[in-house]
């Protein structure tokens, strides 16, 4: 991303401008990591945004999970739960790998949401996840 160089240099309004605008995914993910470590409150902002708005493409949505996921898993969890569109696979798979992976606390709505979307999901193949595991995982958490 060597390209992206001159994001570096941008203060947390500009960075928030391109991330806003989304003109180029791969420079609207390096701004969304630059202004992390700048203001981590206006991209966790932004970040949940983009998921709960879908915005920007699967791949886009999946690294603002993985972003903001670890540090962030009640505010991550809830947008979406709360988002109308569909979950796309992509973000799916990260999703059920990061709950399974940190036995994070879910509601059985939002597990039930989960189950739903890949359910309806017609070529599994190149998930990652270990959805029986997710699935065994979920069964305990009621």
């Amino acid at each position: 991303m060597e390209e992206y160089e001159y994001l570096e240099n941008l203060n947390s309004e500009e960075l928030a401008k391109i991330i806003d605008q989304m003109l180029d995914f791969e420079e609207t993910t390096k701004a969304l990591m630059i202004l992390e470590e700048k203001d981590s409150q206006k991209a966790l902002e932004l970040g949940k945004d983009i998921i709960k708005n879908n915005k920007g493409d699967d791949y886009l949505q999946a690294t603002v999970w993985n972003v903001f996921f670890f540090d962030n898993q009640k505010d991550m969890i809830d947008v979406i739960d709360k988002r109308k569109e569909e979950i796309g696979k992509i973000l799916l798979d990260e999703i059920i790998i990061d709950l399974t992976k940190n036995k994070v606390a879910i509601s059985k709505d939002f597990l039930e949401k989960l189950r739903r979307t890949y359910a309806a999901i017609d070529n599994k193949m190149n998930m990652r996840c270990k959805y029986e595991e997710f699935l065994e995982y979920g069964e305990n958490e009621k």
